[in-house]
This record gives structure tokens, sequence and C-alpha cells, in this order.
């Protein structure tokens, strides 16, 4: 709720964040009310959840201008912070999730080593990836499975591109 009520004041004449909440509408508005977060919506059960297919207890998603879809939904704190970040620094960057069938954006990134990497290195082979925060709790929970995955994964199934954001000392741990 602190970041909701600062982005809702820091970034009003580029961003309105609206927080979609369920439950008590006096609590609700005790909360809001404590964190100075204007305004807030109430639903009365997961409609917004049920709508966008998504499974969580906290996400969110971006609505463009014209009234579409901008991102899919950003599951968990960190990652709406990051999703946050990205709107404020470069709003034409977010954009609808890539469709089934349609080429591969093809963007370059650097790896732990520095070299850079395109989607280009992976063509003609199934490859799956996997977008890694170092400091999501989800992520972290994972890492024992996704190591053992990677050991002992047979050649007929994707292999796994990693993107981290954060430090190469915090993403190689």
């Amino acid at each position: 709720m602190p970041d909701i009520a600062h982005w809702q004041q820091e970034y009003a004449n580029s961003l309105t964040v609206i927080p979609i909440s369920r439950g008590d509408r006096k609590a609700n508005q005790a909360k809001a009310k404590e964190f100075g977060v204007k305004p807030m919506l109430l639903q009365k059960d997961r409609e917004l959840a049920q709508a966008y297919q998504y499974a969580g207890a906290l996400g969110a998603v971006v609505i463009r201008p014209d009234d579409t879809v901008g991102s899919p939904v950003a599951p968990g704190a960190e990652v709406i912070k990051a999703q946050v970040a990205l709107l404020i620094r470069r709003p034409t960057l977010v954009s609808p999730a890539a469709k089934i069938g349609e080429p591969a954006p093809l963007i370059k990134l650097s790896d732990l080593a520095g070299k850079t990497i395109t989607l280009v290195n992976f063509r003609n082979r199934a490859t799956a990836l996997l977008f890694w925060n170092p400091n999501c709790g989800f992520c972290q929970q994972m890492l024992d499975d996704l190591k053992a995955w990677q050991r002992e994964r047979p050649k007929d199934v994707p292999k796994l591109l990693a993107v981290s954001s954060g430090t190469v000392h915090k993403t190689a741990t």
C-alpha cells in the first residue's frame, strides 16, 4: 500500500494506479485512508482475477489509454514494482503478450560472462524462456528443482534460457 500511494502521487500525470480489493468496505476504507490511497475499488469476489485468468493473490495488469490490455498479469509485489519502473521509464515498451506462432522478439541480452546473446542463438531448437528475479521468493523456492531439471533434462525437451534481473553476482548464486 505505501508503494501504491507513492505511485499515485508521484506519477499521477503519466500513470493511473487503481488498487482493486475485495472484502469488507469499511476495512478497505480504513486501509486506503491509512496509506493515502485514492481511488480504490472493490470487487465482490475475484471477478477481475477470473476475467484475466489469474489464480494468484496479488497481481497487476497494464491497461493502455486505448482500453486495450498492455501487459500480461504481473504476479507478486516484486514483479509489479518492476512493471511500474518500466512504465515510468518507457511507457511505450509495455506491449501485449507475444502470440503463439508469431516470431519471437529479437532481443539482445548479456550472459553472466558479458557475452551478447540474442534469441537467434536458439533458432531451430525448442527453448523455454524463464523470466527470473533473484530477489523473488517464488523463484528461490523453485531454484533447486530447476537446477535438477537442467542437469537431468532429456535431449528431446526444450533448452532452458533464464532471463534474469539483478546483478551478475546475485543472479549467479
